[in-house]
């Protein structure tokens, strides 16, 4: 079986011969998205305090991922990183909040309504609407980091904020 980082470097030369992004097309789109995915980390802390206000449940739930001290700091307005969104998310199934998100803003939505399908009752008590904004950016938040990582992965690149365990990769310039 070959090793990990001969794959690797098999699939990445495969992929330059097959119309990959140029040195600097890579540096761009790194640092577009690795900007991008700062904002949506700075903005984290304010949607976690919406659900964390809604449930006493939730306090408890996010206290128990972060810790009291990071969950003030975060909801302070310091930048969360990725891991502890990650870990928040393995923690709660946030996956109805996401398709909710998800039909809202493609057109998936009116092919489904051609279609009756067996709906779930909703959860519209007293503590707020069931969709919640946070499940949402979670998942922006992760998908932002993985493309981010494949760009760095296939450029060979990384951004300016980001460690990385790779030795090949350089810094942007």
């Amino acid at each position: 079986m070959p090793s990990i980082a001969k794959a690797r470097a098999k699939w990445r030369s495969s992929i330059k011969s097959k119309g990959a992004y140029n040195q600097p097309e890579y540096k761009r789109r790194i640092a577009v998205h690795e900007d991008t995915l700062a904002k949506y980390l700075g903005q984290f802390g304010k949607w976690l305090g919406v659900w964390v206000a809604r449930r006493p449940e939730n306090v408890r739930l996010a206290q128990g991922v972060f810790g009291l001290d990071r969950l003030e700091e975060i909801l302070a307005g310091t930048e969360a990183s990725v891991a502890e969104v990650f870990r928040l998310a393995q923690s709660k199934d946030f996956s109805p909040d996401f398709f909710r998100y998800f039909l809202g803003k493609t057109h998936l939505s009116y092919e489904l309504g051609k279609k009756p399908s067996p709906r779930k009752p909703e959860n519209n008590d007293r503590h707020g609407p069931y969709h919640d904004k946070l499940g949402e950016f979670i998942f922006i938040i992760l998908a932002e980091f993985t493309v981010l990582h494949n760009y760095c992965f296939v450029g060979k690149l990384k951004g300016k904020k980001m460690i990385t365990v790779d030795k090949w990769m350089r810094t942007l310039g």
